[in-house]
């Protein structure tokens, strides 16, 4: 067994991660941060690639929907980007739509 072999982690993303939730209400309290167990789901659901440029370094799960707009901390909702395509997206010259379901579209 090799060295990356031995020191693998093991990410498991159940069927009902995968499912969208019903939106919040229009008047909910932000949803949470993404914690790092989802984040490492998000970053292995991508392939450790920024999902606008393919980038591999310092990367971020980005909510499509943004938490301040009620938006979900949940894997449908977050994407892969690196720091630099994630500055350009809250700078709004870039932006994303689609899901983790259905695929994200950058333009």
């Amino acid at each position: 067994m090799d060295a990356a072999t031995q020191t693998a982690t093991v990410i498991h993303i159940t069927p009902d991660e995968e499912q969208p939730l019903a939106p919040l209400a229009h008047d909910a309290k932000p949803d949470d941060e993404t914690s790092p167990e989802v984040r490492a789901k998000v970053l292995a659901r991508d392939g450790h690639r920024c999902q606008s440029c393919r980038g591999s370094h310092d990367l971020h799960a980005h909510h499509v929907q943004p938490r301040s707009t009620v938006g979900r901390t949940e894997l449908d909702n977050l994407v892969t980007t690196c720091r630099f395509c994630h500055g350009l997206l809250h700078q709004d010259r870039l932006a994303v739509m689609g899901s983790g379901l259905t695929g994200f579209e950058f333009s």
